[in-house]
């Protein structure tokens, strides 16, 4: 899907945020596009998803590691703002890069 067709998919409160920044145009037109995907297979890892409990992870880890989690909660039929065990047990499998990377980063 091209920028302009994505951007056309748009809230205009979105196409707002999108036109207010014209340096970083894709980024936003793709951040903003990720909102609506949330909840579906089209998540691409950049637009919040998470509860409360898991802003202080989820919030620095890659992209990558909060497509994975997302699809994990999602296949594992979880509520993406809920918590419980089963929830953390996931995002830890799935961020286990990044939250090394901040132990070892610590322990300097």
């Amino acid at each position: 899907m091209t920028y302009e067709k994505m951007y056309d998919k748009l809230e205009d409160y979105q196409k707002q945020l999108v036109d207010n920044y014209p340096k970083d145009r894709k980024y936003w037109i793709k951040r903003c596009y990720d909102e609506q995907c949330v909840g579906t297979i089209h998540y691409q890892g950049m637009a919040y998803f998470w509860g409360h409990a898991y802003k202080h992870t989820l919030r620095y880890v890659t992209d990558q590691e909060r497509k994975a989690t997302h699809r994990a909660w999602l296949d594992a039929g979880l509520e993406l703002t809920g918590e419980s065990p089963e929830h953390l047990e996931l995002m830890l499998l799935y961020c286990k890069e990044s939250i090394e990377q901040w132990e070892k980063e610590d322990s300097l």
